[in-house]
């Protein structure tokens, strides 16, 4: 996102941005196949963190998460369905599903299972370079939508721009 398609990239401070409705029209020419653009990259990579923002949409693996968090030696399942107030079966259930998001792993010691947040950081890192890119977007569309109106605005005054006579 490195060709910034809105109006406060011009270098201009904001108080004079309403003056430059060329800016905004040059902009708009290009922005909505920009926009596409980045909307598709934008959804592959959320189709890319859906297991792991599934995983935690829920709850009750939430609280199975934050408990795992606090006692980062690991719990086992009796030891988390005390904490979190669910049955065995039901925490079993959740960390099956988060275990397969890659967000939480699990230790055999014999027959017994101890589970922990997964160590690996890709899941985290791709989950927030996603919230970094979804912020930019809506910044920067917020910002086009902010030239829009002041065009629509200049429109209906019958200003052109910043030679505009009162």
């Amino acid at each position: 996102m490195e060709n910034r398609l809105t109006c406060h990239m011009m270098g201009k401070p904001p108080h004079k941005q309403a003056h430059d409705s060329s800016a905004c029209k040059s902009d708009e020419a290009n922005g909505r196949s920009q926009m596409a653009q980045h909307m598709v990259l934008l959804g592959e990579e959320f189709s890319a963190c859906s297991a792991l923002l599934s995983a935690l949409g829920n709850e009750n693996r939430q609280a199975i998460f934050l408990d795992l968090l606090r006692n980062w030696g690991g719990l086992r399942t009796y030891e988390i369905a005390e904490h979190v107030g669910l049955s065995k079966p039901t925490v079993s259930h959740h960390l099956s599903i988060m275990k397969k998001a890659g967000i939480v792993s699990v230790e055999h010691i014999g027959t017994v299972r101890i589970y922990h947040p997964n160590e690996n950081t890709k899941p985290w890192k791709t989950l927030s370079q996603l919230a970094w890119k979804a912020y930019r977007f809506v910044e920067e569309e917020a910002s086009k939508e902010t030239c829009q109106r002041m065009l629509t605005f200049g429109k209906e005054r019958n200003i052109d721009g910043p030679d505009a006579s009162n």
